[in-house]
Order: structure tokens, then C-alpha cells, then sequence
């Protein structure tokens, strides 16, 4: 019984993977680590007069953005680790600038 449930589960994930499912892996064994590859390190410019300086994960609107009907757009902010620190609002950023990538932020 065992074996044939093992052999089932299996079977499953290889027609999973094979059948072009796009199961992202890594995502499931580290949740909590983005891939860094995509990150870009910035200053962000706000209408207030305020900056911040970290990574975002493109210059546009991110895969994990989300974006409210009559409502405010949400966009994740990260350190270099890719950990996120915190959200911002396109609607209150005026630019942001493209640094050089260095040990500290």
C-alpha cells in the first residue's frame, strides 16, 4: 500500500513537471527568499520631498503588485537580501533613480 501511494505521488509530480506546470520549487521549499536576480537597487523620489533607497523588484508594475479599483497600488520595497521591508504607492512617487549596486545601503 505504501509503495503504491509513493509510486502515485510520484507519478503526479513527474507529470507535474513534465506537462509544463509551471511549479516554481524553490518558492515552495524557501518562501521567504526572493530570486535577487531581478532586483534593482534605487532612490525613490516622493511628492513629499522624502526618499528611501533600497531594491525593487523591476522598475514597473511588479508580478506581486497589486493594484486596488479606485484604490492605491501596492508595491513591495526590499533590502538586499530580497526580505521585504515595506510597500509604496506609484501615485506619491515623482522618479526613481537607478543606483550602482554596493556592499551597504
Amino acid at each position: 500500500m505504501r509503495k503504491r501511494l509513493a509510486a502515485t505521488l510520484l507519478l503526479i509530480v513527474l507529470m507535474l513537471s513534465l506537462g509544463g506546470c509551471k511549479l516554481d520549487t524553490a518558492a515552495l521549499l524557501h518562501p521567504d527568499q526572493k530570486d535577487k536576480s531581478g532586483m534593482v537597487r534605487v532612490m525613490i523620489y516622493f511628492s513629499d520631498g522624502k526618499t528611501l533607497t533600497g531594491y525593487v523588484e523591476n522598475l514597473g508594475m511588479a508580478e506581486s503588485s497589486k493594484v486596488y479599483t479606485g484604490g492605491s497600488s501596492v508595491n513591495y520595497f526590499y533590502d538586499r537580501n530580497g526580505k521585504i521591508i515595506g510597500c509604496f504607492n506609484y501615485h506619491n512617487v515623482l522618479y526613481m533613480k537607478i543606483l550602482p549596486e554596493k556592499e551597504n545601503i
